[in-house]
């Protein structure tokens, strides 16, 4: 074997160990004698809807696949859809790897149905910065939100005490604190039995596991934290989740669509506008929506149609552009005002796209009903001025071009330099009367 080749193989062979070496980093148990513990940290600062829901699962599931000692689940959300809260809380009950909630940035809330997720982890613990703000004290949102609302109490209240049972709680106390209307902060939360902890620290934090043995809680408080970081479509989907970035998306797209259509050719604009409207689309679907949004929406379209049909001035265009503001803003249905569509996206949406669309739509409809004149035709009613002097017969310019001329009946000479007006065609010749007459002829009328 020449030397080349030896150091080809002793270089395969370190770059193996090492490959190897990192695998057992990031896929070990996190627990051997020599190593540093490893903590996964998972970040939800997000409502509770599908999408994030969805997420969670599969950063726990890839979590749970490298074997670390512990998984942070580092939590502040103001609530959401109780299906997708459960969903969430069930995913973390079933993890393999003990589950530390930890309420970490000061000036941060959990709010409604993310108490289900707060409490599914095997301990709970908060900044004590943070706060805890129960369903009943969530007031704003719409009238169908808060109705919905009032049923979910129960519900969530049911979920509670079966969380508390489980840590070996009294469910009671934490019940009548959470059917307070304000919010909870720690120290209440810490006796009532919600927290095993209130610190600041991740190490701190993570004691509240209660390892086995006074080793294991010296080893787990000294552990390393890794976050997990997001796939790029998840980052996409987390942020398409937000419903008023979602009708903005939308409306941009069906704009640029709208500019391909009348400047054809160009192809960017269009691709980009077919582009973020299938994407809107997609992330609506993910939604809860209101079949008075969707109704609403195809009578916009439907006057838009119209207009293009039917001569009733600017009326369909209206209707539509009204049609299209409140459809916007009941299009999607969420327990929270930031799972719905909010007042001033919709205005600015609805108005602005519509307005543009049925302005244009009414311009393109007058443009195709009006009589198209095209050569001398086009010159009738356009002012001129005499280039030569008229006798009766010489040029005019109008319009920027030369044109032969003749004065009208009655007139048999008019100097150059002379303002006119024309009155009729004769082929190509332009008979033109002079501004003195017609003002007197508008006069005598």
């Amino acid at each position: 074997m020449t030397p080349a080749r030896r150091h080809a193989l002793r270089r395969a062979v370190v770059l193996l160990c090492l490959t190897l070496a990192g695998w057992g980093v990031l896929h070990g148990d996190g627990r051997g004698p020599e190593s540093q513990p490893v903590v996964i940290a998972i970040l939800l600062h997000d409502t509770l809807q599908p999408e994030s829901a969805a997420t969670l699962r599969s950063e726990l599931a890839e979590a749970n696949a490298r074997r670390p000692a512990a998984i942070l689940l580092d939590l502040s959300t103001p609530g959401g859809i109780a299906t997708d809260a459960e969903s969430m809380a069930q995913s973390i009950r079933a993890s393999a790897v003990p589950v530390l909630v930890f309420v970490h940035e000061a000036g941060t809330k959990v709010a409604g149905e993310g108490l289900r997720v707060l409490l599914a982890g095997n301990a709970t613990v908060m900044d004590p910065g943070t706060r805890l703000v129960p369903l009943q004290a969530l007031r704003r949102g719409s009238r169908a939100a808060r109705a919905q609302r009032e049923g979910d109490i129960q519900a969530l209240g049911t979920a509670v005490a079966a969380a508390m049972r489980r840590r070996g709680h009294d469910p009671q106390a934490a019940l009548n604190m959470l059917a307070e209307n304000s919010a909870i902060e720690p120290d209440l939360a810490l006796q009532a039995g919600l927290l095993d902890a209130i610190t600041t620290r991740d190490d701190a934090a993570l004691r509240a596991l209660r390892p086995e043995n006074s080793s294991a809680a010296a080893a787990l408080g000294a552990a390393k934290v890794v976050a997990l970081p997001l796939t790029p479509r998840q980052h996409m989907m987390r942020a398409l989740m937000n419903p008023d970035l979602t009708v903005l998306l939308l409306t941009l797209g069906a704009l640029l669509i709208l500019l391909e259509i009348n400047t054809p050719g160009t192809i960017v604009p269009g691709a980009a506008g077919v582009l973020l409207v299938l994407l809107s689309l997609y992330a609506l679907l993910q939604m809860q929506l209101r079949w008075q949004g969707v109704l609403l929406l195809l009578v916009s379209a439907a006057m838009l149609f119209a207009e293009t049909q039917f001569a009733r001035g600017s009326t369909y265009g209206v209707v539509a552009v009204l049609a299209l503001t409140f459809g916007l803003r009941l299009l999607v249905r969420g327990p929270l005002p930031e799972l719905e569509v909010d007042w001033s996206t919709s205005l600015g949406a609805g108005l602005g796209f519509g307005s543009i669309t049925a302005g244009l739509v009414l311009l393109g409809v007058r443009a195709r009903r009006s009589k198209v004149r095209t050569g001398a035709d086009a010159m009738l009613g356009w002012l001129a001025v005499a280039q030569t002097p008229l006798e009766p017969n010489g040029e005019v310019l109008v319009r920027g071009e030369l044109w032969r001329a003749r004065l009208s009946e009655g007139n048999a000479y008019l100097p150059a330099g002379e303002c006119v007006k024309v009155q009729s065609t004769d082929g190509v010749t332009l008979e033109v009367a002079p501004m003195a007459q017609h003002l007197q002829e508008a006069e005598a009328v």
